[in-house]
């Protein structure tokens, strides 16, 4: 009974430590990728960007998700100048 018990444990820790591996490489190296290529597939017509008056800076976002994209700045104005 003991040793069944030990034995189960030791298989829980085992698959905790997979799991646990598994979420860290989909972290680090999975998101990176994708993040990536979906970046490249924006198209200009899904890109909102604005000028801030007060500093000059330049910020894109996708017009449906809200989520920030790395746009160059004078493609960033360009955009901005557009609208």
């Amino acid at each position: 009974m003991k040793r069944t018990v030990i034995s189960g444990f030791f298989n829980l820790l085992v698959l905790a430590a997979l799991a646990w591996g598994a979420w860290w490489a989909w972290q680090n190296f999975a998101q990176r990728d994708n993040g990536a290529a979906a970046q490249a597939e924006v198209l200009d017509i899904d890109k909102q960007c604005h000028v801030v008056a007060d500093s000059g800076q330049c910020v894109c976002r996708h017009r449906r998700t809200e989520e920030p994209l790395a746009v160059p700045y004078e493609e960033c104005v360009a955009l901005a100048r557009r609208r």
